[in-house]
């Protein structure tokens, strides 16, 4: 799994309708996947590209599996196959959707899509992560938000009550995430991310907050 400074940032450059499903790609060229964001079911994924090359990529001194594959340009192709670049790598990688996420068997659901909530106050949100492998997989818990440019809560907290864990096969994991906006929060709308990722994937649920006067 690919280890970046807490200060980041993923780097999106190029974005595109898919072929077949109405889904938006696009790639985070610094943070190394390629991403599909399906409106239907306001749910991310991220797919994490093998290749890494630690002469490209903004890596702490002593992390060992850190680096990029400057995945720049794709094209979305017949029956959802996504081409793309690997410009220093000298390569060209490509990904099927509906038979990556087969083979994963990895879902996330949310208990509340929407909610609205005074600033300082505090809520629970149920996240289930269910696996049909017949394989274990060592899941973390990831969240983020539109509350700030860089995607993090900012003055606002957030905490899973299990924040990595091993998902048993064929089974499903029930974590909490208690959210408190900041004091300080404009009222409005917002949109909160919340997911789990392995060392291939990243699935994360879109919740919409209100912010309330």
């Amino acid at each position: 799994m690919n280890q970046l400074p807490e200060d980041a940032y993923t780097l999106p450059y190029w974005m595109e309708k898919g072929a077949d499903d109405g889904s938006i790609w696009f790639n985070e060229h610094q943070g190394n996947k390629m991403a599909r964001f399906d409106p239907v079911t306001n749910t991310l994924y991220e797919y994490w590209i093998p290749t890494q090359n630690r002469l490209w990529g903004d890596c702490p001194p002593n992390s060992k599996t850190c680096g990029i594959a400057n995945v720049l340009q794709f094209s979305n192709g017949e029956n959802g196959q996504t081409w793309f670049t690997e410009l220093s790598e000298n390569k060209i990688g490509s990904i099927a959707p509906s038979a990556y996420y087969n083979q994963l068997r990895l879902s996330v659901s949310a208990s509340s899509p929407e909610l609205a909530i005074k600033r300082g106050q505090s809520v629970e949100i149920k996240v289930d992560i269910s696996s049909a492998s017949p394989l274990s997989s060592d899941i973390n818990m990831v969240s983020s938000g539109t509350f700030t440019p860089t995607g993090d809560l900012g003055n606002s907290t957030g905490s899973f009550s299990e924040q990595s864990f091993s998902l048993e096969p064929m089974r499903t994991k029930e974590v909490s995430f208690i959210f408190t906006p900041a004091t300080d929060l404009g009222s409005g709308e917002y949109t909160l991310m919340l997911g789990a990722q392995n060392d291939a994937i990243t699935i994360m649920k879109a919740v919409n907050v209100h912010i309330l006067d």
